[in-house]
């Protein structure tokens, strides 16, 4: 065999391969598709999993110790300094 029949002969094997590959259209169409459903409904299962757990929470509560605590630990008159205001009579002498 010469170098072109050999090439002839692999380049047959590969349509070969091509044509079986591409008459699985619908199953490969098929098998995507589930591959993404699966990705989805799994997206779901978890995000449901993780609704039930959080309405079962009291978050009002835990909301309200949180800003408690936070107030709390808040030295105001840092933030928002009183003004000092002295009184002085007008009819006091110098």
């Amino acid at each position: 065999m010469t170098n072109e029949e050999l090439i002839l002969a692999e380049l047959q094997k590969i349509n070969n391969q091509l044509a079986r590959q591409n008459q699985n259209h619908f199953k490969n169409f098929l098998g995507g598709f589930l591959y993404s459903f699966g990705y989805f409904a799994g997206t779901i299962a978890i995000f449901a999993i993780i609704a039930i757990y959080a309405s079962r929470l009291n978050w009002p509560s835990i909301i309200g110790r949180s800003v408690e605590t936070m107030s709390s630990q808040i030295n105001w008159t840092k933030i928002i300094p009183a003004p000092k205001i002295e009184f002085t009579s007008p009819f006091s002498q110098p």
